[in-house]
């Protein structure tokens, strides 16, 4: 008896809770799947065969909003004697659609679409921000998690922003972060996510397909410019302090300041200039490498690089491009 051990990936594609994967099979060109961190949804492209204009017609055309489930299954992937895994992708609301002659492009986010365009006017007093998240989860029914540090904030006001974009522009003042991943919002503390992740993968440059490094620690800051209104003298009032005296170390330098560019909503100013700080030095050294997927890598893991010489070290992954069904993965990271 001969064993079939060739490595393979095959895409899942569940339509509006209905496997569709072997009618589209024959059409299925490729399925693009963007991890991003923060910030940015993640996104959702599948590219089909568009023949005789059949996904514009009736009975297969895809319709904006409904939702898209996407599920990779691979078949001794690592080694010939791994066997099968199976990785969620991810859960993506139709948002786009785009055809031409030879092909249809479904195009989705992991959002939910009301969500995204339509803005609010809205006041709050005395309000904390993990409270503030669960209000906006709970308004577009998607489940909460919080893992920060919870952060005060005596009035904050949205104008005409989308909930998600004002919640985004709100947290970042702190350096806490927001992502919809799998109908679930996550606000946490990108700071402490390494020290959270015990299993490190391993990533050797001299093996990837290809890879690009920037270094740019000379850039890197060492204190910020602050300012308050002193009500005695009737003005602001400006001064220089160092990241290590912000932290309460000793020592310290103010030899590259950043200078910030607004007040925060939240009464503390210095809390925030540590995360700003922090912010700004954290893509000093950025990685990008091109490689075979790797299932178990995903945006917010830890990699270990290995034969980069002075650049050996660990690395956050902050975006992961995924495309099937070769399983060909674009990495981001930056140097912890």
């Amino acid at each position: 008896m001969v064993m079939n051990l060739v490595r393979r990936c095959n895409i899942e594609v569940i339509y509006k809770n209905k496997d569709i994967t072997e009618k589209l099979t024959p059409y299925l060109q490729s399925v693009t799947v963007v991890d991003n961190l923060e910030g940015v949804f993640d996104s959702l492209e599948i590219k089909l065969l568009n023949k005789n204009n059949l996904f514009m017609g009736k009975g297969w055309s895809f319709q904006k909003g409904d939702l898209l489930k996407i599920t990779a299954t691979t078949l001794n992937w690592e080694n010939e004697y791994e066997g099968e895994k199976r990785f969620n992708l991810g859960e993506f609301y139709i948002d786009e659609k785009e055809f031409d002659k030879y092909t249809a492009r479904i195009k989705a986010i992991s959002a939910p679409l009301n969500a995204t365009d339509t803005t609010h006017d809205k006041t709050w007093e005395n309000i904390q921000l993990k409270s503030l998240g669960q209000e906006i989860a709970n308004k577009y029914k998607l489940k909460y998690q919080f893992l920060s540090d919870d952060i005060n904030f005596s009035n904050l006001q949205q104008e005409r922003q989308t909930d998600f974009q004002f919640l985004k522009n709100t947290a970042e003042e702190s350096d806490v972060k927001v992502k919809i991943t799998n109908e679930k919002l996550v606000l946490f503390d990108e700071s402490k996510l390494p020290d959270k992740i015990k299993k490190h993968i391993q990533v050797d440059l001299l093996k990837v397909i290809d890879f690009k490094l920037r270094d740019t620690k000379k850039n890197t800051y060492d204190s910020v410019e602050l300012s308050h209104f002193d009500v005695i003298k009737l003005k602001d009032v400006t001064y220089v302090k160092s990241y290590n005296e912000l932290k309460g170390l000793p020592g310290g330098t103010t030899n590259k300041v950043l200078k910030l560019k607004k007040r925060p909503s939240t009464q503390n100013i210095e809390k925030y200039a540590i995360a700003q700080i922090e912010k700004a030095n954290r893509t000093s050294t950025v990685l990008e490498i091109t490689d075979i997927g790797n299932g178990s890598m995903y945006s917010g893991c830890v990699i270990e690089v290995l034969n980069s010489g002075e650049f050996n070290g660990k690395y956050l992954v902050k975006k992961i491009t995924k495309t099937f069904p070769q399983f060909k993965m674009v990495v981001e990271a930056y140097k912890l």
